[in-house]
C-alpha cells in the first residue's frame, strides 16, 4: 500500500510538471508567434489547447489569454467570422473558471475585453456591450487595484470610444501607463507577448495624439527588446519617421 501511494504521488507530480512545462512552452511559442507574425502557429496553439484542455484553472486561464490575443488579431484584420467563433469558445472557458471563483478581478477584466469585442462584432448591441465592458473594467479595478488587465481594458475603452461617449486618448494613455507599471511588477521576463503588446498599444496611442516624442521613446523600448519585431518596420517605424 505504501509503495502504491508513493508511485501514485510520483505519477501525480510528473503530470503536474509536464502540465506546467507545456504551458511555459506554449507561452514561448506564442511570444515567438507574436514577434514574427506567425498567426497560423498562434491558431494552432489555440486549437490544440482547446482540444486537450484539462480542468486546471491555470491551464484554462492561459488558454483564455491566448484566445484573447487571437481574437484581437482576427478583429484587427476584419476576419469577424473567425473572431466570433473563438470568442464563443473563450467566453465558455472564462465561464468555467468563473464558476470556481478563480481570481474574480481578472475574470471581470476579461469579461470587459470580451464585451468590447462584441461591440465590434455586433453593431446592434454595440452601445450596451461598451457599457458592459466599462462596467466590468471598473469592477475589476475596484476589486483589485493591482490588476493591470483591468487598467488595460479601461484604456482600450477610452481609446476606441467616440468623444461623445466619454472617449479620450489622453485618458487611455494614463490607463496604459498604469497598466505598464503594474505588469512590470508581475512578469518574470519582458519577453512576454502581453507586455510587448502593451508597449505597442502605448506607442500607437501616442502616435494617434501626435506625441511623437513619447512614441519614439516607446518605440526604442521595443527596439531594445526585439529589434526584429515585425511591427517596428512594418507599422510603427514608418509612422514615426513620416512625422519627423
Amino acid at each position: 500500500m505504501v509503495i502504491r501511494n508513493k508511485i501514485f504521488l510520483l505519477f501525480t507530480l510528473l503530470i503536474i510538471s509536464i502540465s506546467g512545462e507545456s504551458q511555459k512552452y506554449n507561452c514561448d511559442i506564442i511570444y515567438d508567434a507574436y514577434i514574427n507574425k506567425k498567426i497560423d502557429v498562434w491558431k494552432k496553439v489555440c486549437d490544440e489547447m482547446q482540444e486537450n484542455r484539462n480542468s486546471s484553472d491555470e491551464f484554462i486561464f492561459s488558454l483564455v489569454n491566448i484566445q484573447y490575443g487571437y481574437i484581437a488579431h482576427c478583429i484587427a484584420t476584419s476576419n469577424h467570422k473567425e473572431a466570433l467563433k473563438y470568442l464563443v469558445l473563450a467566453e465558455n472557458n472564462l465561464r468555467q473558471i468563473e464558476m470556481t471563483n478563480y481570481n474574480p478581478s481578472v475574470v471581470k477584466s476579461y469579461k470587459s475585453a470580451f464585451f468590447s469585442f462584441r461591440a465590434v462584432l455586433d453593431g446592434k448591441t454595440a452601445l450596451n456591450s461598451v457599457m458592459s465592458a466599462l462596467d466590468f473594467a471598473e469592477k475589476a479595478i475596484k476589486e483589485d487595484s493591482t490588476n493591470y488587465f483591468g487598467f488595460l481594458q479601461r484604456g482600450n475603452i477610452y481609446r476606441h470610444s467616440p468623444v461623445a461617449f466619454n472617449g479620450s486618448k489622453q485618458k487611455a494613455i494614463v490607463c496604459y501607463l498604469k497598466a505598464e507599471s503594474l505588469l512590470l511588477k508581475d512578469i518574470i521576463s519582458k519577453k512576454n507577448w502581453n507586455y510587448m503588446h502593451l508597449l505597442v498599444t502605448i506607442t500607437e496611442t501616442y502616435i494617434e495624439v501626435n506625441d511623437f516624442k513619447e512614441a519614439a521613446i516607446y518605440f526604442d523600448k521595443i527596439l531594445k527588446l526585439e529589434p526584429g519585431f515585425y511591427k517596428l518596420n512594418d507599422e510603427l517605424g514608418p509612422k514615426i519617421k513620416t512625422a519627423k
